[in-house]
């Protein structure tokens, strides 16, 4: 497991555990006791065990989860949401549903992508190892004998002379800029602009809009203020371009809007998601709307990730073998030439 998964796998096991306890109708400083025990990140096990005291100490639940930020705020906010609705149990079990859906689309994107990445790597490691060791003998050999050499073969040469190494620090400087990217998550405008890539892009806004409704439907369903469900689904996502649409969609709300009306003034939100919302304000149905649009986005973003898997390795095999293949051309028509001299 890596460590950017290690937090979203206690999330799912805190809500689960909780929910659990909620269900059973055991006491919760205990329980809470026995949780932070399992959990590996030392923020949130000493949360638990203060949160654990604060209980025993006799101070109610959402007074508790409200003063103690060491618990993720969507946590927090569905069990306080919970509460008003009187389904605890229900709210967090949905919600431990919903992460484990993500976490498992993240697997299936990681999955599709490390058969072309590692293809990619080889042949660019094949391409540096020719360039240091193998092409200098080559281009000695021509100097040698003074060739005309083809244009294929002189742009090869002058790429592997002066630009091999420049090509390898900018690969190994988007390597850094992507694991701090990946470490302190996208700006908005970074994640904006990344839905414009092929397959990736689609992918990413149909995971991000699902993941939103998912949401949504769960905590319209706990009878919330929808200002509040905005502000808490905020709290959860982790597109920080959604998360910013809902902050407003919040702000909206507040003022009175509805929740189409104040999804479509903050911008963010497809169009569909949008009509699907409007059509059941009136009939009183907005969390089966959200959840409903939620699962269309979901299945959505499971096509992607087929259709990521079949063009990723074709494309990165196409890549690989160009790059190879012309570098095969580069040397062999010369010495064909050459060869054609001697004889």
């Amino acid at each position: 497991m890596t460590d950017r998964e290690r937090p979203l796998e206690e999330s799912i096991a805190l809500g689960g555990q909780l929910a659990a306890l909620a269900a059973a109708n055991l006491p919760l400083g205990p329980g809470l006791r026995a949780l932070a025990a399992e959990m590996s990140r030392r923020s949130l096990r000493k949360a638990l065990l203060r949160a654990a005291d604060r209980l025993d100490a006799g101070d109610p639940l959402d007074q508790v989860l409200s003063a103690e930020h060491g618990f993720p705020g969507y946590v927090r906010g569905l069990v306080l949401a919970g509460l008003h609705s009187g389904h605890v149990g229900q709210a967090l079990a949905e919600f431990a549903a919903i992460e484990r859906d993500r976490l498992e689309l993240h697997r299936q994107i990681r999955a599709a992508l490390r058969y072309p990445v590692v293809l990619v790597g080889f042949g660019l490691a094949l391409v540096l190892m020719f360039s240091v060791f193998v092409v200098p003998g080559f281009a000695k050999v021509f100097a040698d004998f003074e060739m005309d050499l083809p244009l294929v073969t002189e742009v090869f040469l002058g790429t592997v002379k002066y630009g091999v190494w420049n090509i390898v620090a900018l690969v190994v400087v988007l390597g850094l800029v992507l694991v701090e990217v990946c470490k302190t998550g996208r700006p908005a405008w970074l994640q904006r602009w990344s839905y414009h890539l092929p397959i990736l892009g689609p992918l990413g806004r149909a995971q991000g809009v699902a993941e939103f409704a998912r949401l949504m439907g769960l905590l319209v369903d706990q009878r919330l203020p929808l200002a509040e469900s905005f502000a808490w689904a905020a709290e959860s996502l982790r597109q920080r371009d959604l998360a910013d649409a809902s902050r407003r969609a919040a702000t909206r709300a507040r003022e009175g809007l509805p929740a189409a009306e104040a999804m479509g003034q903050s911008g963010g939100f497809p169009p569909t998601l949008r009509a699907a919302v409007a059509s059941a304000q009136a009939a009183a149905e907005l969390g089966d709307a959200f959840r409903a649009a939620g699962e269309v986005y979901d299945r959505r973003a499971r096509v992607y990730v087929r259709v990521l898997k079949a063009v990723a390795a074709l494309v990165a095999f196409l890549f690989v073998a160009g790059f190879v293949g012309s570098m095969f051309v580069a040397l062999v028509l010369p010495m064909l030439s050459l060869f054609e001299r001697l004889l």
